[in-house]
């Protein structure tokens, strides 16, 4: 009791009053007392803001709170950006402060940002050797650098931009990749079959991962993982939520489902349906879609 008292009386603590036995005919008070600090959830931030808020203010509103990189991303200088359904063309960008200043946009234009994403392995954590190709898991550090964006209305394109002085969003987090060690039987533009493939592999990943496709992201390069053709898919959070170590442990089967839905669309060169993606930073540029399908294949164990 000394301790209780020591505490209310330098007002860390408060008494409450506490009724039990609301259902009998008689109520008993108990004593309690509460914390007059914050509580316990309060110490911990489960907000994905590692890196630093950003406000979206219009008219001196705050319409939405971002994060650092969705704010870079989506609410670069110049971009359109979507709230609640509505635009709002960004007129103010200023990172240091955490504001980026809005005006609602009247026509119906969007932008789309034009990037390119480095992918570094710091550590491989597994490893599955195949016949003609290799799969990991593991540490990556990854790195988008905003260069432009295509101002657009519909599917026709208005205009370009240069865009300088962006910093890039850096992130460590976990992937799983394909590395491709015998490329026989597979013809075709290979960037644009392995950009192809890429996509393909994320538009499925809410199949198997239970998350959306935003939730990842993804790098083709053909001169990869120990210098061969790889591809990469990567947790677009921090530290990794545990979808790459799903699509690792499911791998045949993602690419079964990614090389189901290239065949089965009934497009010729690739369409948004299968191959192209409307969050891709080189503007769907190349695809492949037939080589695409021999890559997919390989990695589904059908050739």
């Amino acid at each position: 009791m000394e301790a209780v008292k020591a505490l209310t009386k330098e007002g860390s603590i408060h008494l409450v009053t506490d009724y039990t036995g609301i259902r009998q005919k008689a109520f008993r008070r108990s004593k309690k007392y509460a914390y007059n600090g914050k509580n316990a959830a309060c110490k911990f931030n489960l907000s994905s803001f590692k890196d630093g808020e950003v406000k979206l203010i219009c008219d001196g509103d705050v319409l939405e709170v971002l994060s650092r990189r969705q704010a870079i991303m989506e609410a670069h200088p110049g971009a359109i950006y979507l709230h609640q359904a509505e635009p709002y063309r960004v007129k103010e960008f200023n990172l240091d402060e955490g504001v980026i200043v809005v005006e609602p946009a009247k026509n119906n234009f969007y932008t789309t940002t034009l990037s390119r994403t480095d992918i570094m392995v710091n550590k491989v954590t597994r490893v599955e050797k195949h016949d003609r190709y290799n799969l990991y898991l593991g540490r990556v550090s990854v790195s988008e650098q905003i260069y432009g964006y295509m101002l657009k209305t519909y599917d026709k394109v208005i205009s370009h931009y240069d865009l300088d002085g962006i910093p890039p969003v850096k992130i460590d987090t976990v992937a799983a990749w394909i590395q491709i060690m015998d490329l026989k039987g597979i013809p075709g533009d290979l960037e644009g079959g392995l950009h192809a493939a890429e996509h393909a592999l994320i538009a499925v990943t809410p199949l198997l991962a239970m998350c959306d496709r935003w939730d990842v992201g993804g790098v083709s390069i053909i001169n990869g993982y120990g210098g061969k053709p790889a591809i990469y898919i990567y947790d677009g959070f921090p530290g990794g939520i545990g979808i790459a170590e799903r699509l690792y442990s499911h791998f045949g089967d993602l690419a079964k489902r990614a090389c189901e839905l290239v065949k089965e669309c009934d497009c010729k060169d690739g369409c948004p349906r299968c191959v192209m993606s409307y969050k891709c930073g080189n503007n769907n540029e190349p695809l492949d879609k037939h080589c695409s399908i021999k890559i997919l294949e390989l990695i589904a164990g059908k050739n």
